[in-house]
């Protein structure tokens, strides 16, 4: 019974181990490269901006006129802009930029969705590089010109921004900033898994329209993009800010995030495949492990407790609590343990939905924040 106690704990932490050592191997894997003089090459090349929008009329005008800064703006470069669907005021704002030399508005009836909409707008570009965007989120200015620069490397198909869960002059949270540095220094080592489609850019010449089955652009384009021996690199200087870390992930996200991960698996994990061997394995571990660590720790926990009973006394247990007690009362520490095992609790509950439950929709209501300007 104690062999099959310590094979199950074996097992069972292996996955938990490597998710908590990801962090220092994507450090240690980037080391030979990072020590590499860096290569100067100023790059610039007219870009098209392309945002998708339902419903944004909160926001929509700030984030055009952002773009057309002079500062911001490359010449040569178009913003693409489709509504969807849209019944409050964004139609009426987007008509104002009818006549604009370097806008083009595309307006539809019907909610076409902004994976339909990303296509259509893809296809009707001109410039080699393209700029996706969202609507809500606020960026650092010189965000496109950092992103555009990144394509002076050849290798580079897909650039990445910066998320940063708190306004402008402020510190994000420390679990995005760990995510941000994992990012970054993957992409130096070779390729990131990581992708914010709030705001990146692509060669359109490695650009594979998005299935519309899915919920999520950003996972097929990090596997398109690799699959195609392309890089996916992490720029640093191209930010944008978005809620904090807690209030972003709700428990309606949570299960709409577990649930686009599996989606994408059950649907498209043929793309997968097409990716070399080590990327794929690191995409599956970092993407998909974690949906099993609710389970996976329960049964580390178990094994665990089953081996040390013989060696365990009521006096460590009450020193346990004790100790568990004084940390829970580290308001930070009690919000950070709180804030973990809400995420699992959902994750488990959206994972156990999907296989057994069947629940597979692919709709989503948009995170509501108030525009802050």
């Amino acid at each position: 019974m104690n062999t099959l106690a310590v094979l199950l704990l074996c097992m069972a932490g292996l996955i938990p181990l490597l998710l908590l050592l990801y962090p220092a191997l994507a450090w240690l894997r980037q080391l030979p490269v990072s020590k590499k003089p860096a290569a100067d090459e100023p790059f610039s090349a007219p870009v098209s901006i392309i945002i998708s929008c339902y419903n944004e009329e909160a926001f929509i005008l700030q984030k055009i006129n952002s773009f057309l800064d002079a500062d911001e703006w490359i010449p040569g470069s178009e913003l693409l802009v489709v509504s969807g669907g849209s019944a409050d005021g964004t139609n009426a704002i987007l008509e104002t930029f009818r006549e604009h030399p370097q806008v083009r508005v595309f307006i539809f009836e019907a909610r076409i969705g902004k994976i339909n909409s990303v296509n259509l707008a893809v296809e009707a570009s001109k410039n080699e590089i393209l700029v996706f965007s969202d609507c809500r989120q606020h960026m650092k200015p010189g965000s496109v010109k950092r992103l555009v620069a990144r394509f002076s490397d050849n290798r580079t198909g897909t650039v990445n921004s910066t998320l940063c869960d708190a306004p402008p002059g402020k510190k994000g949270s420390l679990l995005r900033r760990l995510l941000n540095q994992v990012a970054y220094h993957e992409s130096v080592g070779g390729s990131s898994l990581n992708l914010y489609g709030a705001l990146y850019a692509q060669r359109k010449s490695i650009y594979r329209p998005i299935p519309s089955d899915i919920l999520f652009d950003d996972l097929f384009v990090i596997v398109s993009t690799i699959a195609q021996g392309s890089r996916l690199v992490q720029e640093k200087e191209a930010v944008i800010y978005d809620v904090r870390f807690g209030k972003y992930y709700s428990a309606e996200r949570i299960e709409r995030l577990t649930r686009g991960l599996l989606v994408f698996l059950f649907r498209h994990g043929t793309e997968i495949g097409r990716m070399p061997f080590v990327f794929r394995f690191r995409f599956l571990l970092y993407k998909y492990a974690k949906l099993l660590l609710p389970v996976l720790l329960l049964l580390t926990a178990v094994s665990a407790l089953y081996l040390a009973a013989p060696f365990i006394s009521w006096m460590h247990v009450a020193g346990f609590a004790a100790g568990l007690l004084v940390l829970l009362g580290i308001p930070k520490t009690r919000a950070a343990v709180f804030l973990v095992l809400r995420i699992n609790f959902f994750m488990l509950r959206a994972t156990l939905r999907f296989l057994f439950l069947n629940e597979r929709s692919i709709s989503w209501q948009k995170l509501q924040v108030k525009s802050e300007h």
